[in-house]
């Protein structure tokens, strides 16, 4: 694999001040940094020599906020730092394919610009809001499809090899349960696979899209079209192997109100509901507006 001067030392950078709690070999953030120097080293010879392996993963159960648990899978720094690197490689393909409809992980977007959009084309008398998301989407994306989508990035094969080992090694010796969930490549995986709902739903001019990562809001001028668009998210959801998580699937209105992204949306107003933490957003050139579009934000 070709690498450029100093690249897995800016992947380190990044990871460093990230996530801190440590893999499987039991070694936290900090107790990575005395060895660094030595083990980035190691990591390029590898790397280049075609020779790295990407280790096990430590399987962690946190609670969800609907009372279940999620399952964690957090891989050593070393190899955050090679799935780091992965995601510096795949973006700038990856935001070739991206649509406008799409603010979870991407460089300079994030929640607000999410919720700005929303509050956008509530204004234009897009007043009716189809609220839902994807059911267990990491947990539910299958290799098969992940295989299929990964050729669009054109990475070429060495890159998009150690991509699919870091996601399958989650799952050696198991039955695949998709994306690892905490895993640095997997939001950015997820975001690909979810392309093709991104495209069909943009290309329905009777309504507008936005999505932050597997939570989405369809915005229309009329509940006829809502339920169309419905119906359409169903099924390409299917083509994907996906569904559509119908205990969460409201059709309302901004009179009546929804909530989205830990905001309640109801008339001209977006109430957060409580102090919420989202991942930062990645670097990158902040998104242009036109007037806010709120009536309220605390």
């Amino acid at each position: 694999m070709r690498l450029f001067p100093r690249e897995l030392n800016i992947a380190w950078k990044s990871v460093r001040h990230g996530g801190k709690a440590p893999g499987p070999d039991g070694l936290t953030a900090r107790d990575f940094a005395l060895i660094a120097d030595e083990e980035i080293a190691r990591l390029e010879n590898e790397l280049r020599a075609g020779k790295y392996v990407h280790g096990r993963y430590r399987k962690v159960w946190v609670p969800k906020d609907d009372g279940g648990r999620r399952l964690l899978c957090l891989a050593s720094f070393r190899d955050r730092i090679v799935q780091r690197l992965l995601l510096e490689r795949l973006t700038p393909s990856l935001e070739k394919l991206s649509s406008d409809a799409s603010f979870a992980y991407r460089p300079g977007r994030g929640v607000k610009d999410a919720l700005h959009e929303v509050a956008r084309w509530r204004d234009r008398e897009f007043t009716f809001a189809l609220r839902a998301d994807v059911q267990d989407c990491f947990e539910t994306i299958q290799l098969e499809v992940l295989t299929q989508m990964l050729p669009r990035l054109q990475l070429g094969d060495e890159i998009t090899q150690l991509i699919l080992e870091a996601v399958e090694v989650a799952w050696a010796g198991e039955p695949f349960q998709g994306l690892p969930q905490g895993a640095v490549l997997s939001p950015a995986l997820c975001n690909l696979v979810l392309t093709p709902l991104d495209d069909e739903i943009t290309a329905l001019s009777h309504v507008r899209f936005i999505r932050y990562a597997d939570d989405f809001v369809i915005l229309a001028q009329s509940r006829r079209r809502l339920e169309e668009a419905r119906r359409r998210v169903a099924y390409v959801l299917w083509s994907l192997g996906l569904r559509l998580n119908e205990r969460k699937t409201v059709l309302t209105d901004f009179q009546h109100g929804f909530r989205f992204l830990g905001a309640r949306l109801v008339r001209s107003f977006i109430i957060p509901e409580k102090p919420v933490r989202y991942p930062k957003r990645p670097p990158g050139p902040p998104t242009k507006r036109r007037g806010d579009g709120l009536g309220y934000f605390v």
